[in-house]
């Protein structure tokens, strides 16, 4: 494959993802500027207006290219912080030095989602140059948030929606089930995230003293441990009660999955899966989830420290599926912690992130009518370029991740997003060596340059 028309998206990305825009270490505001003053200089020398506007943390990055009140809107999204990169030892190579190995790019935020907005973006400064006077008003949003839970984004919508809103929105930041397809995400799971810890005494103990005296690293163990039952199914209250059932369009794409449950099983280096139910597609698509994302106690230093910990840390994120409440399971979660924690110990509960799950309106996307919506007609455009470039075609799926921005924007501005996924479990978001081959950029660039060029006929 000639990865020449992709040579600039890669140069850019060297550079754009050399940057550490982690937007949870305080440590990195430099890293912030620094990513937003380099896609700045792309957007300005590509003849967008950029504005930076300042949010309670960090600022958001609004783009355009007007060209006519009466013209249709083309809204584009995408977010330019990243995930820590820890652990560095599991990096081959540094993860803000962006490294080619065997036509591989590597690097943390080479898919997520610098890559994947840079993309986007270079494919339609292509078509923009070829069409210099594309029908469409263009606007670009780019928040620094995304990867806390995007924080202040309904606060920045409630004053700038208006100005938003759009015809059509597209962003691509989700993913499918391998290189040979792309995906339409048609739902989002929310998000619920909370810290709680448990306290037994007032100081940690010397281990001779054990028997009466309670161990707080046992009491948080046994309280994770009852958070589900022998099935996999997580006990607190009320959890599956308000769970959506998926649609027949989504039931049909999931069952022509190419992807088996060996190659899911295998491709995470499992050697079987934990109890759930459905199939293992299933339930990452359609079901809802609570993990325990890490645990602290105790002595964790080298050698032999030999203690009874006075108290012992927990972090738990739920994935949420439409029609849940994260305020409701944050409420029940919260209750199910206290009636497991014994009477003698102390439990303090911090919540942190809360997002709410989303769904697409499908019934929107019929072209059936003899004046179809621009919505519509944007979908049949995506089929098409989908079928040309990847021979494949575009399948609908749910993504098991979160985006909690687009409920928030679906209901403040009445948009709902075009989301073309193409990550697959290969490309290690958020884990170590993250990636994106020179294969899939091409394929996707050459989506995205046959849509746009649609586009500028249809507005």
């Amino acid at each position: 494959m000639d990865f020449q028309e992709i040579e600039p998206v890669v140069q850019f990305l060297r550079r754009y993802a050399s940057y550490p825009s982690i937007s949870s270490d305080p440590s990195c505001e430099r890293g912030m500027r620094d990513t937003r003053d380099c896609i700045s200089e792309f957007l300005r020398r590509e003849h967008f207006e950029v504005q930076i506007l300042a949010t309670a943390k960090h600022p958001i990055l609004l783009a355009s290219r007007p060209i006519s009140s009466s013209a249709p809107s083309l809204l584009l999204y995408g977010h330019y912080d990243v995930q820590p990169p820890e652990p560095l030892e599991l990096w081959e190579s540094p993860p803000f030095v962006p490294t080619l190995r065997h036509d591989v790019l590597y690097g943390r935020g080479i898919a997520d989602n610098k890559g994947a907005h840079a993309i986007l973006l270079h494919a339609l400064v292509q078509v923009l140059r070829e069409n210099p006077h594309f029908p469409w008003n263009i606007r670009l949003l780019l928040e620094g948030e995304e990867e806390i839970g995007s924080p202040h984004m309904e606060e920045f919508l409630k004053t700038h929606g208006d100005t938003l809103r759009s015809e059509l929105f597209l962003l691509s930041d989700t993913g499918t089930c391998d290189e040979q397809h792309l995906s339409l995400t048609t739902g989002l799971r929310g998000l619920l995230s909370l810290e709680f810890e448990v306290t037994t005494a007032s100081t940690d103990l010397h281990s001779g003293l054990g028997g009466p005296m309670p161990n707080a690293a046992q009491v948080l163990s046994e309280i994770c441990a009852r958070l589900h039952d022998a099935d996999g199914r997580v006990t607190v209250e009320d959890f599956y009660r308000e769970v959506q059932r998926p649609s027949a369009e989504e039931l049909v794409s999931l069952e022509n999955s190419p992807l088996s449950e060996e190659t899911l099983r295998s491709e995470a280096g499992l050697s079987a899966f934990a109890p759930h139910e459905g199939s293992a597609a299933y339930a990452q698509k359609f079901l809802p989830t609570l993990e325990i994302n890490g645990l602290s106690a105790g002595w964790q230093g080298p050698g032999v420290k030999t203690i009874i910990p006075s108290s012992a840390r927990a972090k738990i994120s739920c994935r949420l599926v439409p029609d849940q409440s994260p305020e409701k399971i944050l409420q029940s979660l919260q209750e199910r912690l206290r009636t497991l924690c014994p009477p003698w110990a102390r439990l303090t509960i911090l919540p942190e992130a809360l997002g709410k799950p989303y769904r697409f309106p499908l019934e929107s996307l019929s072209s059936q009518s003899p004046s179809p919506s621009l919505l519509a007609q944007a979908f049949r455009l995506l089929q098409e370029a989908t079928q040309q470039v990847m021979s494949t075609p575009l399948r609908l799926s749910r993504e098991g991740g979160s985006i909690p921005l687009m409920q928030t924007i679906q209901e403040l501005t009445g948009m709902n997003p075009l989301m073309l996924g193409f990550f697959t479990s290969q490309n290690r978001l958020h884990a170590p060596n993250e990636n994106l081959s020179l294969a899939m950029m091409t394929r996707v660039y050459h989506v995205f340059r046959h849509f746009f060029a649609g586009l500028a006929q249809i507005g």
